[in-house]
């Protein structure tokens, strides 16, 4: 029996212009009780906008540091997403890194060197 990794079935979009994903397709299921189950395509997305946390964890820097940066002009400034939520373009998060000088920091010794 071929078994595939189960996908969640997704609807496809009812707006005009919208990509046509194609039927899903029934496959034969691994489980002991057999049967069937629909699978279709997964299409990877990736965020426009994301929140203040996922940008701390993208740059590898604290929520405070940030926000320095941001007053001080060094750092993209937030979007603002609703009333009272904000977020950053991940476009403008990535132009701000590949902006970065090149470090001139040589990396700590790995411990594996032979001693002298």
């Amino acid at each position: 029996m071929n078994c595939l990794p189960l996908v969640a079935a997704r609807r496809p979009p009812t707006h005009p212009g919208a990509p046509e994903m194609g039927r899903p397709k029934k496959v034969p299921n691994c489980t002991p009780s057999g049967g069937t189950l629909r699978v279709s395509r997964v299409v990877h997305i990736d965020p426009v906008i994301v929140d203040r946390d996922t940008t701390c964890t993208i740059v590898g820097l604290s929520p405070s540091n940030i926000a320095a940066q941001v007053l001080k002009g060094t750092f993209p400034a937030p979007r603002k997403t609703s009333t009272n939520r904000i977020g950053w373009l991940l476009t403008e998060i990535h132009a701000w890194a590949q902006g970065l000088p090149l470090s001139d920091i040589l990396p700590p010794p790995s411990g594996h060197a032979r001693p002298q």
